[in-house]
């Protein structure tokens, strides 16, 4: 499960879903409102019993980027994108997004998903968090011979998505506007020729202020895009051309890195309760916190508020 973490109110939130007896009776989900300082329930917002049940990903839910609304992905399996005004603590209603999937916010009042085809479908909101306006921007990615791994990162308005085999498809989103501003390798000749691809539940992490992309990497055949990764590849996004490899103590699943001026790189693998970190800049292993977790999956660093 993703939470989302506010960086204007002490505040967590996370879309829940509870049933009835435990593991079967009615369902209902509920945005739940978390005290930063405490972890007690502040309050709970009731919605629609829709929200996607799924392995956790950072696109299940997405906050604008003046964190008025929260906008969490519904999956019935009809698509379709859950509004909630965390000012007014108001569920705000459900826009529909037939063949499309997930949420990447692009501002205060917009966010895009992708779609089944290959295109994406960028969706502009009135103030009041209501659908003011529709697009879809055709041939964002090659989905029969090269489809994206809908796991992403952002940097300032760019959002960082790899293929499958590895090719880099930066999209740029500004309000109700989407563009591939560009796209570029992962993988070099050499790279190739060891069938390295990326890969994991959570493969991908960017450190904003040094503007570099990490990517979880394994050497695999097709379809190997859930594998667990060997090492970690540490690209810089400016130049466009990998500065590191970080070799890693375990395979894992799940990467991220903190936003400190010294950044650490944070290590989980599914059934593995050991999470690891490492210097994000120098690559060496610092420590291992034994019997962290059950199952790890997604990994949330705290986030500092403004």
């Amino acid at each position: 499960m993703k939470i989302e973490q506010s960086s204007l109110r002490p505040e967590i939130y996370s879309v829940s879903i509870f049933l009835e007896r435990g593991f079967r009776g009615k369902r209902s989900d509920f945005l739940t409102i978390f005290d930063a300082n405490t972890l007690n329930i502040v309050e709970e917002i009731p919605l629609p019993p829709k929200r996607l049940s799924g392995f956790g990903t950072m696109g299940h839910s997405g906050l604008t980027d003046d964190e008025r609304f929260l906008l969490s992905y519904n999956f019935t399996p009809a698509s379709s994108v859950a509004v909630i005004n965390l000012e007014t603590r108001k569920y705000v209603g459900e826009i529909e997004t037939a063949g499309c999937a997930l949420v990447y916010p692009t501002g205060n009042r917009s966010f895009f998903s992708l779609c089944g085809d290959g295109s994406a479908l960028a969706i502009q909101l009135d103030e009041e968090g209501n659908e003011r306006s529709r697009v879809a921007i055709p041939d964002i990615f090659d989905a029969e011979n090269d489809p994206l791994i809908e796991k992403s990162v952002r940097l300032g308005d760019d959002w960082y998505f790899s293929s499958f085999s590895g090719n880099m498809h930066v999209l740029a989103g500004k309000g109700g506007d989407l563009t591939r501003r560009d796209t570029w390798s992962l993988l070099d000749e050499e790279a190739v020729a060891g069938s390295w691809k990326p890969g994991g539940f959570q493969p991908f992490a960017m450190h904003a202020e040094n503007g570099l992309f990490y990517a979880l990497m394994h050497q695999g055949g097709e379809d190997t895009h859930k594998e667990l990764g060997t090492e970690v590849w540490v690209f810089n996004v400016q130049e466009k051309r990998r500065v590191k490899r970080i070799p890693l103590v375990s395979s894992v699943g799940s990467i991220e890195v903190s936003q400190d001026k010294e950044p650490f790189l944070y290590t989980a693998a599914l059934f593995d309760p050991n999470f690891r970190i490492y210097d994000a800049l120098a690559g060496s292993h610092i420590r291992t916190v034994t019997e962290s977790a059950f199952t790890p999956t997604v990994i949330q660093p705290v986030r500092g508020r403004k």
